[in-house]
Formats: C-alpha cells, structure tokens, sequence
C-alpha cells in the first residue's frame, strides 16, 4: 500500500467516524424534539366557564379589547397575574392605533378584566383572578365559576 492509498484510507475513515457521529447527533435531537413536542414553556392560565363566555362576549362587542387582554393574559407573570407593558408595545402586537389600544385598555378596566397599575410611564395590567389565573403546571387555584 502506497502513501497516498493510505491517506485516503485515512481519509475515509475520518469521514466514516465524522458521518456517524452526525446520524447520532441527528437521532438524539430527534428523541429530544418528540419528548419536548407538547410541553408549553412559561406555565398554563386557567379561566373559568363563566369567564370564557364572558370573553366570547368581549370579542363581539369589542374585538380590539380582546386582542389586548389576550397579549396581557399570554404575557401574564405566573403568581401575580400582572404584565409590565406600554402602550406602544401593545400597539405593535396588535397592530393597532394607540387611540384604539387606549380605548381598549378603558374598556377591560371599566368590565374588570384588569386593574391598571402606574409605574412611571409604563402600566402595570393586573388580570382580574375570576376572570384568569397564571400558574405552572401541577399548580392549581381556585378560580370564580
């Protein structure tokens, strides 16, 4: 066997090890991807019948108000129930005006869906717990029916 047969077999061998190693990185992502498929970073919300049907009520009778209640319940801190978010934060999530966002944020405090909360410039939404409740999963509370 000459230098350059013994190189390439070299060669070969490197890229043999270098392609298993690949398909073996590959199959353990892919193990990862199935056991992690349904799990929902950042905990659940929980709502009660009651509120659900006052949501649907909410989406008819002012969609863009159940447009920002639904950002703030997304972004809702689990515990506390309440987000730190501005107007024009609001405004870019929804696309939507800040007149419309600001009527629509009256409009939740007015129903009690949330409380405002100032914090210098920026307003402290609080979701009312008889409407949504935030916690992590295996956590439970008691919510308004």
């Amino acid at each position: 066997m000459n230098k350059t047969e013994k190189q390439l077999r070299d060669e070969l061998t490197q890229a043999r090890a270098l392609l298993s190693n690949t398909v073996d990185t590959l199959h353990e992502e892919r193990r990862l991807a199935a056991a992690t498929k349904n799990r929902v970073h950042g905990g659940y919300y929980m709502m009660s019948r009651a509120a659900e049907k006052n949501l649907r009520a909410l989406q008819i009778a002012n969609p863009a108000a159940a447009l920002v209640f639904s950002v703030i319940r997304e972004h809702m801190q689990i515990g506390t129930n309440a987000v730190a978010i501005s107007n024009t934060a609001l405004c870019k999530i929804i696309g939507r005006s800040r007149a419309t966002v600001t009527r629509a944020i009256k409009h939740l405090s007015e129903h009690h869906y949330v409380d405002i909360v100032k914090i210098g410039t920026t307003n402290t939404y609080v979701v009312n717990e008889q409407v949504a409740f935030a916690g992590s999963a295996g956590q439970r509370k008691e919510i308004g029916r």
